[in-house]
């Protein structure tokens, strides 16, 4: 499910003065969309080498309407990924205890059921031929307590990665390139690689 909302209701000054808009996304606001440097598939590949999630741009346009956006969500859901969870992956719904979304294989990847990949509805601004992708568990990857990924862990979404987006665009592009096709991080409940 969509959810399409007007967002007039907030001037742009406003925008920016929302919680949690990072100094990126304010100095990003300053711009229209005709200056705004979108990012190369080079800026990507540092930024998201080094968890540097914090420097991922949209479009200043996109950008507004997605804080006014997420607010709203906020509001009513309490939380983005409450909203996620509810009504985009439909894992639950309010009637019920969000436990009833927890998977009976508690194995990371083990079961189409228990992941979803889904197109960013609020993509970063990417290269045209670069597409966002988000991929939704329900089962939790383990983490140390500062949220990175454990070895095994990375080493399960690798090998989910490759299956899923590296091996079928090597087969489609019939060659082998130089550099990486896929970029991926993980974000929520502490961020990190």
């Amino acid at each position: 499910m969509d959810v399409v909302t007007e967002s007039a209701t907030l001037e742009e000054e406003d925008v920016s003065s929302l919680p949690g808009v990072s100094d990126t996304n304010r100095d990003n606001l300053k711009q229209d969309d005709d200056e705004f440097q979108p990012h190369t598939w080079e800026d990507l590949i540092k930024i998201i080498g080094a968890c540097q999630f914090q420097q991922l741009k949209r479009y200043p346009s996109q950008l507004r309407r997605y804080l006014i956006w997420s607010s709203q969500i906020r509001r009513e859901y309490g939380n983005m990924s409450r909203f996620m969870r509810q009504e985009r992956l439909q894992w639950y719904s309010p009637d019920d205890a969000e436990e009833t979304a927890k998977p009976a294989d508690p194995t990371p990847f083990g079961h189409p059921g228990h992941y979803r990949m889904l197109y960013n509805d609020w993509p970063y601004a990417v290269p045209p031929d670069v597409n966002h992708l988000v991929v939704w568990l329900k089962t939790p990857l383990a983490s140390a307590p500062d949220g990175k990924l454990l070895p095994a862990a990375r080493a399960q979404v690798q090998r989910f990665v490759n299956a899923s987006f590296v091996s079928p665009i090597k087969a489609r592009r019939g060659k082998d390139e130089e550099g990486p096709l896929v970029l991926w991080f993980k974000i929520g409940r502490r961020s990190s690689q």
